[in-house]
C-alpha cells in the first residue's frame, strides 16, 4: 500500500468516524498531493508525497512560531494537533546521535574549507536525512561544525597565511602543501 493509498483509506477512515479535525487536515495534504500530482504531470511516488508531507508541516511550524508572537495560543494549538496528524505519515525520525553520524561522513568525504562547501555537504547528507530528520535544523548543525572547522583551519596558521599571500580561500589546498613544505624543510 502507496502512501498515498494510506491517505485515501485514512481519509474515508476519518469520514466514517465523523473525526472532522482530522478529515480536514488529511484533506489539506491530499489537495497539496493532488495539485502537485497537476503540477508534475505524473503519479508521485512516496518520496514526493513525503516531501509535500514535509512542506505542510513546515508550513504550519512557521505559522506556530507567527502565532507564538501575536499571542494567539489557540492557533499555537490547533497547527501542532494538525503537525501530529500529519506526522503519521512521515518516516520515523532519525535519533541526534544519527544525524551526526551522517554529517561526520559528509565532512569526512568533503573535507570542507570553507562555508561556501555548506551546499555540497547539503548535497550529500539530503538524501540519507531527507524526511527523517528537520532539514533547517540539520543545516543549523552543519553551519556551526563548518564554522567550528574553519575557526580550527584560521588558528592553525593557515587561513592567515591565505590572507596575507592574497590567495583566495579556493586556494586553501595549496597553500596548506605550502606550509607543510616549509615545516618539513625548516625541521631538516
Amino acid at each position: 500500500m502507496t502512501l498515498l493509498e494510506t491517505i485515501k483509506s485514512d481519509m474515508i477512515t476519518a469520514m466514517k468516524e465523523k473525526d472532522s479535525f482530522r478529515l480536514g487536515v488529511i484533506r489539506m495534504a491530499k489537495g497539496a498531493i493532488q495539485l502537485e500530482e497537476i503540477n508534475k504531470k505524473k503519479e508521485l511516488t512516496d518520496s514526493d508525497v513525503i516531501d509535500i508531507i514535509s512542506k505542510q508541516i513546515k508550513l504550519r511550524k512557521d505559522a506556530i512560531n507567527e502565532f507564538q508572537k501575536a499571542n494567539r495560543l489557540d492557533l499555537v494549538s490547533q497547527n501542532e494537533k494538525e503537525i501530529e496528524v500529519l506526522n503519521k505519515y512521515m518516516p520515523t525520525q532519525l535519533t541526534e546521535e544519527e544525524i551526526d553520524k551522517i554529517i561526520n561522513e559528509a565532512f569526512d568525504t568533503v573535507k570542507p574549507t570553507s562555508i561556501k562547501d555548506l551546499g555540497t555537504i547539503m548535497k550529500f547528507v539530503n538524501p540519507s536525512l531527507k524526511g527523517k530528520a528537520d532539514m533547517s535544523m540539520v543545516n543549523i548543525r552543519i553551519k556551526e561544525r563548518l564554522n567550528k572547522a574553519i575557526y580550527e583551519i584560521s588558528n592553525s596558521g593557515i587561513y592567515d597565511y591565505v590572507i596575507e599571500s592574497g590567495s583566495k580561500e579556493e586556494d586553501y589546498e595549496k597553500v596548506k602543501n605550502i606550509i607543510e613544505y616549509e615545516k618539513k624543510q625548516e625541521n631538516m
